[in-house]
């Protein structure tokens, strides 16, 4: 395994060097650190991972086998497919989506991984998907072979970060951070950036992690949200939106999202503890979930129809696990 090389940093949004710990977390996906310390700025109230890996490490933690990187396949005909068309059906129209029903044009997917893919949304309204309803679809991906499959299926994504990409400002009505500034080096870098991209009555979407979800304030540092090292900084709408103020955007809508399957991740990792078990176990381990759920399909999708409800509340009471934002220019 690579050595990943780890930085400390200051608060991305008002630099400052007082910060206190929120939690140590370990990286339950692909175990490449034993612990991680999440802390917060004491005056802005930011989150983010301090230390962290450094520019040259970052794509040691995102290994081959990391989900969005794989070519997608079609879930149609899976339990997991099932359980997804059936709880997709029971939902409201994400909110990103019913923006991006009202627009044509050129369209910016920064992190867009293949292109093929939006998270947790499947294929509908990815990148590839919007190129087929008459987009202009551009993109930026870290991962050159994850760009590289999605180039060779037709779309434009350059190969690198979203500050070294190289697009003309005022070109694009819409950038998208789809569940990426959450992995930003600088969210401040990447959202000026993004400013500049965008045409003067462009619009900003974005949609990240919600630290302030009931699902954290359940799972604490087992929350999936986490996905330590990956995730670098960790947003509430209220720091978010201070980024907003900075940058002079105004918001024309937001709300909060939680899904089941997320809500089942938090609950796996929580299972995977040593609460549990002698050691943590990555998620890939057969673990608690996995013994109680083991040949018990119809089980597993009735624990899901059962938290359906406790989800829909969350999202209702302004605590859903991801928080979608749609801005535009002062």
């Amino acid at each position: 395994m690579n050595t990943i090389v780890l930085e400390n940093i200051n608060c991305d949004f008002c630099k400052s060097t007082s910060s206190t710990e929120v939690l140590n977390g370990v990286d339950w996906e692909f175990q490449f650190s034993t612990e991680a310390k999440v802390v917060k700025c004491q005056r802005c109230n930011l989150i983010w991972l301090n230390p962290r890996p450094d520019e040259a490490s970052i794509k040691y933690v995102y290994p081959s086998i990391y989900g969005f990187y794989a070519k997608p396949l079609n879930p149609k005909y899976t339990l997991k497919g099932f359980m997804k068309n059936i709880l997709d059906s029971l939902s409201p129209t994400p909110l990103q989506f019913v923006h991006l029903d009202k627009r044509k044009g050129n369209i910016l997917d920064v992190g867009c991984a293949t292109g093929s893919t939006l998270y947790p949304f499947g294929y509908k309204n990815s990148l590839h998907d919007l190129s087929r309803r008459g987009w202009n679809a551009y993109g930026c991906e870290i991962s050159e072979d994850a760009a590289s499959t999605g180039n060779e299926s037709g779309l434009s994504i350059q190969p690198c970060s979203f500050e070294s990409a190289n697009f003309e400002n005022n070109f694009f009505d819409v950038v998208r951070f789809n569940e990426v500034l959450e992995h930003s080096p600088s969210p401040l870098i990447d959202l000026t950036k993004a400013s500049k991209l965008l045409k003067s009555d462009g619009i900003l979407i974005i949609s990240v992690p919600n630290i302030n979800s009931a699902a954290f304030h359940l799972f604490g540092k087992y929350w999936a949200g986490l996905d330590l090292p990956r995730h670098t900084y960790f947003y509430t709408p209220e720091t978010l939106k201070n980024y907003f103020d900075k940058l002079g955007f105004e918001i024309l809508a937001d709300c909060t999202d939680s899904t089941v399957p997320d809500f089942y991740h938090s609950l796996k990792h929580f299972l995977h503890s040593t609460i549990f078990n002698k050691k943590n176990l990555p998620c890939s381990t057969d673990n608690k979930l996995n013994e109680i759920y083991k040949g018990k399909k119809r089980s597993r999708l009735l624990l899901f129809l059962g938290l359906y409800p406790l989800v829909k509340y969350f999202n209702s009471v302004g605590l859903g696990e991801s928080y979608t934002v749609i801005c535009k220019k002062k």
